[in-house]
């Protein structure tokens, strides 16, 4: 319920930010790299990112502020073993899923940005009143995304969707609770620089964060199943991969820790945005 009223309130408050009759509209493409924070890398930040894509379209309101709708895709991926942490290297599990996304944030320019300016240059000979051609900039919004989380089975070295199996016991007499949503709302924020290229383009690069609201974005949340009653109820492959641990696999009973529930997954996208004009208006006088 909380994630409907937030995602209500920011499409109100973008809604309600008065159109302007110069706004400057822009499509373009953009080139990222994707990684994940969670049960599998609780820490390292960049570690195992991965290449993704998509498609940009900005809506400039004014010089401070713009709104910004994208689709992107990628992959983000853990393994214990790489991890160097005991407990870790010792429970030996690993996924990897995609993510495609669907975002829409609000942007925030430091300083007064004028698409298409070339210098930084004086608006109606108000020497105070300046436009600029780059500027840091943050933003902030909501994102709908898909995921998929996947487990290998080393025997093989194929890799198997784990939602259907329930690997904690989802979904059986073993747990309570019910098979997680591959469909999620993430909040996505952070901070860039944009500068123009040449009157037309605009080239953005930025580093942000999204928040999700699921620990299950690498299928590794709570605790162990009893091995035998998992097996009986929701097949072997899903043990298999419920508990691949180096030593005595198949010792975790019922209750012993698999993941840490407290602590929500995120991933990150470092992107690079490159967009161009629809139409011919410009923002301001500076800007022509």
């Amino acid at each position: 319920m909380k994630q409907i009223v937030l995602t209500l309130t920011f499409f109100n408050l973008i809604f309600y930010a008065p159109a302007q009759s110069v706004a400057i509209s822009e499509v373009g493409v953009t080139a990222l790299g994707a990684y994940y924070i969670g049960d599998l890398n609780p820490f390292v930040h960049f570690k195992q990112t991965q290449p993704g894509g998509g498609l940009t379209y900005r809506l400039n309101f004014d010089q401070r502020f713009a709104l910004r709708s994208s689709v992107a895709y990628s992959q983000v991926e853990g393994y214990d073993s790489k991890t160097g942490l005991a407990f870790q290297v010792n429970r030996n599990l690993s996924f990897k899923s995609h993510i495609f996304e669907f975002a829409a944030v609000m942007e925030f320019n430091f300083f007064d940005y004028a698409h298409g300016n070339l210098t930084r240059n004086t608006i109606g000979g108000n020497t105070r009143n300046r436009s600029a051609y780059l500027s840091p900039y943050m933003f902030g919004g909501v994102a709908f995304f898909r995921m998929n989380p996947k487990g290998r089975l080393p025997e093989n070295d194929t890799w198997v969707e784990l939602q259907p199996l329930g690997t904690e016991g989802q979904g059986s007499e073993n747990n309570n609770k019910r098979p997680y949503s591959l469909g999620q709302l993430a909040i996505p924020f952070g901070v860039g620089t944009k500068c123009n290229v040449g009157k037309y383009g605009t080239l953005a690069l930025e580093y942000g964060l999204r928040k999700t609201f699921t620990d299950f974005l690498d299928d590794v949340s709570g605790s162990y199943v009893d091995p035998d009653a998992l097996t009986l109820t929701n097949g072997p492959l899903a043990n298999s991969l419920s508990d691949q641990s180096l030593s005595t696999p198949g010792y975790p009973i019922n209750g012993t820790q698999r993941g840490f529930s407290n602590n929500k997954d995120w991933y990150v996208f470092t992107s690079l945005h490159l967009t161009f004009r629809i139409g011919n208006k410009n923002l301001c006088p500076a800007a022509k």
